[in-house]
């Protein structure tokens, strides 16, 4: 069960994370301009990506609150230092190198593929 739930909690770290970066190095003014002309993905994304302060905070507090958990679930298992280092790492590549890597590169199509959960 705690690797399960450890998993879950990777995985959220790591859509908040790919979000953050993806989503906040689109331009709002070309977001726009493309979902004016008729891109269905950049309207997607423009309609979360255009309250920039609203949404760097979600994500951010997202993701905070997912690490504090996956730290908190660890150390039922593991003693304290174990469990911090655990987490430190699973995040770190994870949770934060991975995901940043793919959604810098896809950020426009994962945007707009996970608009509606950034709206939740």
């Amino acid at each position: 069960m705690i690797a399960i739930l450890s998993l879950v909690l990777i995985g959220l770290s790591a859509l908040f994370s790919g979000l953050n970066l993806g989503l906040m190095s689109l331009g709002v003014h070309e977001l726009k301009r493309k979902a004016d002309h008729g891109d269905t993905d950049a309207a997607k994304v423009y309609s979360v990506r255009k309250n920039g302060n609203l949404l760097l905070v979600t994500l951010l507090v997202g993701n905070v609150a997912v690490i504090s958990a996956l730290s908190l679930v660890l150390e039922t298992k593991f003693e304290g230092l174990v469990a911090g280092l655990l987490t430190t790492g699973l995040i770190t590549l994870f949770g934060e190198i991975i995901p940043q890597a793919l959604f810098s590169r896809y950020a426009l199509k994962f945007g707009a593929r996970l608009a509606w959960l950034v709206k939740i």
